[in-house]
């Protein structure tokens, strides 16, 4: 029998979260720990019934994966990320602008290799959620993508 789900890989240790907007890369900091999720883009399926005998399910539409992670709220004026969400591809194109989003996970702390996770054609969702608190404010960031590649290593 094959095995499946072999090596534990583990974010908090030395993961990297980027978003790439075309040739720029921002690693996004400030990240609040173990709030990165995500689900895969899936062709959802469609049960039918024929004679009151379940049937094999047809594909359906293709679903978005969706991501969303949680950051600290920070003071940066230059590089802020609630700003990046309403940003557009342009005014006349009426598209919303997309980027790919890396989940890296590194081999170890401070380690130059690991595997990714990568969400091309992603966008936000929805405007950022600022939330502020006793200790910390943050902002939860919620973006959908239209595919996701296999893990990778880099």
């Amino acid at each position: 029998m094959a095995n499946i789900n072999s090596n534990v890989i583990r974010f908090e240790a030395g993961g990297i979260l980027e978003l790439v907007d075309g040739a720029t890369t921002h690693t996004i900091l400030n990240l609040w720990p173990g709030t990165i999720r995500y689900t895969m883009p899936f062709v959802q399926p469609l049960p039918r019934t024929d004679r009151s005998v379940q049937q094999q399910p047809l594909e359906g539409d293709k679903q978005l994966a969706e991501i969303e992670f949680e950051l600290y709220l920070t003071k940066d004026t230059t590089n802020q990320i609630v700003d990046l969400a309403d940003d557009r591809t342009s005014p006349a194109s009426n598209l919303v602008k997309e980027y790919t989003v890396n989940v890296k996970y590194a081999d170890s702390q401070g380690a130059a290799t690991g595997t990714v996770r990568a969400f091309s054609n992603a966008f936000f969702r929805e405007a950022p959620q600022v939330q502020h608190g006793t200790d910390y404010d943050k902002v939860t960031i919620r973006m959908y993508a239209r595919a996701a590649a296999a893990l990778t290593t880099y």
